[in-house]
């Protein structure tokens, strides 16, 4: 199943990630963490995120490679005392061995099409302002399918 894999930190608990898979936005998974009160926790953030041609699998493996970090929390199977930049770099690799195919399952409609112009306009100005994510961006526009593209889209120009 498509999905994606994330790492949410916070600076509550420095040295702490919660690192899982989701099939929404990892912004409104981190939101219900937050409001879940996850390891006690309300103010996750969104530090990584990555679409995946198949989330199960992926975050299984991930939780392999980093179980000598693995808080042992009830309940709490995936969060990690880990540095940040050895976790992502875990995380990437793993994500890279599930690279998600392009996404053909929605059209969308003429109605939303004055919401896209100003989208891909947004867009154009963050590669401008922020050069090195223009990758990301160009290949979330032909991997992600229109719908997701869009709404990642809008959680970058906010």
């Amino acid at each position: 199943m498509r999905g994606y894999i994330y790492i949410l930190g916070s600076k509550d608990r420095p040295g702490v990630l919660k690192i899982g898979k989701t099939t929404v936005l990892p912004s409104t998974r981190c939101k219900q963490h937050n409001k879940n009160w996850y390891l006690s926790i309300n103010s996750w953030g969104v530090l990584f995120w990555r679409w995946v041609e198949n989330c199960h699998k992926a975050e299984k493996d991930i939780l392999r490679l980093l179980k000598p970090f693995n808080l042992n929390a009830k309940l709490h199977k995936e969060a990690f005392r880990i540095d940040y930049a050895l976790a992502s770099d875990i995380v990437i690799r793993v994500c890279d061995s599930y690279p998600a195919k392009c996404d053909e399952r929605s059209k969308v409609k003429n109605e939303y099409s004055a919401v896209k112009k100003r989208l891909d306009q947004l867009a154009y100005l963050h590669i401008k302002r922020n050069g090195v994510l223009s990758e990301q961006i160009i290949n979330n526009k032909v991997c992600l399918g229109e719908k997701d593209y869009y709404m990642w889209l809008k959680t970058i120009s906010s």
